[in-house]
This record gives structure tokens, C-alpha cells and sequence, in this order.
């Protein structure tokens, strides 16, 4: 009773924001709309914080949300999007469980996501690298580590590969261009990076995340060079110069 009084609850809060999230966005009334959304986007936030709520989140998915959220994401100028939009969306897959994620995936979300990782924002790009993560690793952990990864062909598609190989060369934080060769390289699990020059940028990244203990992305980082040395040509590359893939620390 205790649950579904909770869902009940989170219903009403979730078909009013819902409602703020579909409003046309009109030039005339642009910071009101603005206001109003940021106000809602704040809100799922703090519904959502790191709470372990999967049913709640199903629900938030299901009336419309995440997908509301993406057709923002896919549509407005990216000036006119604060980090209350992008943050609010991190929270609909994090922490939650890959059932969650599968849901949104469904949802097709990367071309709106990458669209955001052109924003001069920085916060926005750093969120969106790390809800893509969250995103495409679902699609890692639900199938066998020598499988090519599900994902690779929607994110070919989209040309994701290209946008998240641009944040290596843009001016923005190192953990951000990290991130991006970790999501690179979970999404060649098992497939060959062909592109010489690209395969040494991606590898040599994360041999450097791998090789700083203390850096909070090192697990991950670790395990990019195992899906990558699922295939035999990167494997070949990874240890060239002698290099041998850690294995993920336990109490990582």
C-alpha cells in the first residue's frame, strides 16, 4: 500500500511537469516557458537524487518524461537549454537498474543527446557524455563480454563515434575527453577500431586513466581496454609497448 501510495503521489507530481515540458515554446513568452520548465526539470530532479526508485522512474518514462525531455533536447536552441534540462534527465538513469535504461533506450535517445554535446556549456556536455554512458552501458552489461556491443550500430548511425572523437579536440575538461574514449571504446567491445590513428588516441587515453589509481574513472577505463582487446587487432595495439590490462580493483 506504502508503494503504491508513493507512485499515486508521484503521478501528480509527474503529469503537471509533463504538462510544463509540452508547452510550445513561443518566442514572446520565452523566459516564462523557460522559468516554468527549469522550475519543473528541478523538481524530477530532486524527486529522483539519488534515490534507488526504478518504479518511479518507469512511471516518469512512461507518462512521457524522458521522451518530452528529448524532443526539447532535439529541437531548441541550445542556448535557450540550462543544465536543469540535461540534469534532470541524468536522473532518470542514474542510480537505477538496466531495465530502466533499456526503456529509455527504446526511446532512441542518442541523436538528442548528441545534439548536446555541441553546447558551449560545459556542464551540459559533461552531464550528457556521462547520461550516454549510463545509457550504452546497459547495452554492454545485458550481453556477453565477447559480443559486439547492440548499441554501435544506432550510435554509427546518429554519427556518434564522430561527435564524442570531436570532444577529444575541443577545449573542455580532461575527465570529459576520458569519458568520451571510455564510451568509444565499450561501444567497439569486440569490434576492431580501424582507424589506426583513432585506435592509438583511444587506446593511449586510457592507458592513462588506467595507470592513475586515484582517477574515479579508472574502473572503467580498465574495462574499455578489455572490450577493446576482445578483438584482435586492438589487442595487438594495446600491448605493443609490453602494456598488460590491469585487473578492475575489488573495491572499485
Amino acid at each position: 500500500m506504502e508503494e503504491k501510495g508513493h507512485l499515486e503521489k508521484l503521478r501528480t507530481i509527474f503529469e503537471q511537469i509533463l504538462l510544463d515540458l509540452q508547452i510550445p515554446f513561443e518566442v514572446t513568452r520565452k523566459e516564462e516557458i523557460i522559468q516554468k520548465q527549469e522550475s519543473s526539470c528541478k523538481q524530477l530532479t530532486q524527486e529522483f537524487l539519488n534515490k534507488d526508485d526504478n518504479e518511479g522512474r518507469k512511471l516518469a518514462i512512461q507518462i512521457g518524461i524522458a521522451d518530452s525531455l528529448l524532443k526539447i533536447f532535439a529541437t531548441r536552441e541550445l542556448e535557450t537549454l540550462s543544465q536543469a534540462y540535461a540534469i534532470a534527465f541524468f536522473w532518470l538513469t542514474f542510480p537505477c537498474s538496466f531495465e530502466i535504461r533499456q526503456l529509455i533506450f527504446q526511446l532512441n535517445p542518442y541523436p538528442a543527446l548528441l545534439r548536446l554535446l555541441d553546447s558551449t556549456n560545459e556542464a551540459n556536455i559533461d552531464v550528457t557524455n556521462l547520461t550516454i554512458f549510463n545509457i550504452q552501458e546497459s547495452g554492454s552489461e545485458t550481453t556477453q563480454v565477447t559480443e559486439a556491443h547492440h548499441h554501435y550500430e544506432v550510435f554509427i548511425q546518429c554519427k556518434g563515434i564522430e561527435k564524442l572523437l570531436e570532444l577529444l579536440d575541443r577545449n573542455v575538461d580532461e575527465s570529459i575527453k576520458n569519458l568520451s574514449a571510455i564510451n568509444i571504446a565499450y561501444l567497439y567491445r569486440a569490434r576492431e577500431i580501424a582507424d589506426e590513428e583513432i585506435r592509438k588516441k583511444i587506446i593511449d587515453r586510457l592507458k592513462t586513466v588506467t595507470n592513475d589509481s586515484q582517477n574515479i574513472l579508472n574502473k572503467y577505463a580498465i574495462l574499455g581496454l578489455k572490450y577493446l582487446a576482445q578483438n584482435s587487432e586492438n589487442c595487438a595495439a594495446i600491448g605493443s609497448d609490453g602494456f598488460a590490462i590491469p585487473d578492475v580493483a575489488e573495491n572499485s
